[in-house]
């Protein structure tokens, strides 16, 4: 089976996701484009292999698009134009359906197929829930560039950035319960100027424990900028000195947010 909880099958995806690029990458080599990657064309066998079907609407890499071929819903903007098919084509479809996954809509979700091939014309930006793993909102945007030259350049590099992310993602959940326990700590002293001493060491406890999981993320995942965020917060509030009165922060180590992933 596909790692993941019941509900929250996201990693499962992705693995899934990874085996797909690779057969992506053997078509590419061989100079075809398979132009109808959805949901529906990926099948799963029994012992989980995966195999991406229905390869009647192929073309070659690099020829112009002479006719209207694939599924609206997911369609790059290229197949509608009659423009010029690539891997990168291959990989503006690999977004559509990860757009799929992270919001459980097709990118172009419209009611007809007319408004779904202006939409794929179009291929505006998406904004995302913020629920959505950042780093994923930004490939799948990325992959549905309008313009070719600013997706991932090739099958590779977009299974790439899926696997750095599942490297991340356990940086990410730390990163995020301590930006939660930094609003915590944010909201109590905005609540008045002047703490009680419990309410103090409540507002210590919440930064300990902010700075106690960003300090492995950041090892993890230097660059990551959902676990620098807290630290550029007005005021500097993890640095900034506890009265005098206050007793040492108690350092209270805090599971990952299984639900930031």
């Amino acid at each position: 089976g596909w790692d993941g909880e019941p509900d929250n099958r996201l990693l499962g995806h992705l693995q899934i996701f990874l085996q797909v690029c690779q057969a992506l990458r053997f078509a590419h080599q061989h100079g075809v484009v398979h132009r109808d990657i959805k949901p529906e064309n990926v099948l799963i066998g029994k012992f989980g292999d995966v195999y991406l079907a229905d390869w009647g609407v192929a073309g070659l890499v690099g020829e112009t698009q002479a006719r209207l071929c694939g599924t609206p819903n997911y369609m790059a903007p290229e197949m509608v134009g009659g423009g010029r098919i690539d891997e990168r084509t291959d990989v503006y479809l690999l977004g559509a359906v990860l757009h799929e996954v992270l919001t459980g809509r097709p990118r172009h979700d419209a009611q007809t197929a007319i408004a779904a091939l202006l939409s794929a014309r179009q291929s505006k930006p998406f904004e995302f829930d913020e629920d959505v793993p950042a780093e994923l909102a930004r490939l799948a945007n990325q992959a549905c560039h309008v313009d070719p030259d600013a997706r991932p350049a090739d099958v590779g590099a977009f299974r790439d950035a899926v696997k750095a992310f599942v490297r991340h993602r356990d940086a990410a959940a730390l990163a995020a319960e301590a930006a939660l326990r930094f609003e915590q700590a944010s909201r109590l002293l905005e609540t008045s100027d002047t703490l009680e001493t419990d309410a103090r060491r409540e507002v210590d406890q919440h930064l300990a424990a902010a700075q106690f999981g960003l300090e492995p993320s950041l090892r993890q995942w230097p660059d990551t900028t959902l676990a620098l965020d807290p630290l550029r917060a007005p005021d500097g509030l993890l640095h900034s000195p506890p009265p005098r009165q206050a007793p040492p922060p108690a350092l209270v180590p805090h599971p990952p947010h299984e639900g930031a992933s």
